[in-house]
């Protein structure tokens, strides 16, 4: 089993977001059932680390 870590830049996320209206309902995103659906049968995610500045 292949084990998967994935980290998000939350600050150009955020900034990303805010930058087209449309796309403000996706600031309540649920990042790790988003990136579970991404994972192969082979693959685990077994941490999400959403890193963001002050």
């Amino acid at each position: 089993m292949q084990r998967v870590i994935v980290y998000i830049d939350g600050f150009n996320f955020y900034y990303g977001l805010k930058s087209n209206v449309k796309w403000k309902k996706y600031y309540w995103l649920d990042v790790v059932k988003l990136f579970e659906m991404f994972m192969r049968p082979n693959q685990e995610l077994v941490a999400v680390k959403y890193f963001s500045a002050k």
